[in-house]
């Protein structure tokens, strides 16, 4: 974190964590209670675990959208429209 300001002039986004984890690095005597504030900096910066979310959220969202198409596509099998 150079400055803690944004390409707009204004606070960045994750500044107020990375005062929080420096804060906490500063006090500290042992460096791995800071952890928890390390990790909320970092997900800020780059929303890795979002993303990991997102992606388990959208792969559940295909599978049941597979699932009901492979459901259509057996219940059409079965039950063929009549002759005219």
């Amino acid at each position: 974190m150079a400055s803690g300001f944004s390409y707009g002039g204004g606070r960045a986004r994750c500044f107020a964590y990375w005062q929080e984890f420096q804060q906490c690095y500063i006090k500290s005597d042992d460096p791995v209670t800071c952890v928890p504030q390390k990790a909320d900096y970092l997900e800020c910066l780059h929303h890795q675990k979002e993303i990991k979310r997102m992606q388990v959220i959208q792969a559940v969202q295909y599978e049941k959208q597979r699932l009901a198409a492979q459901e259509q596509a057996k219940e059409a099998a079965e039950h063929p429209p009549p002759a005219s």
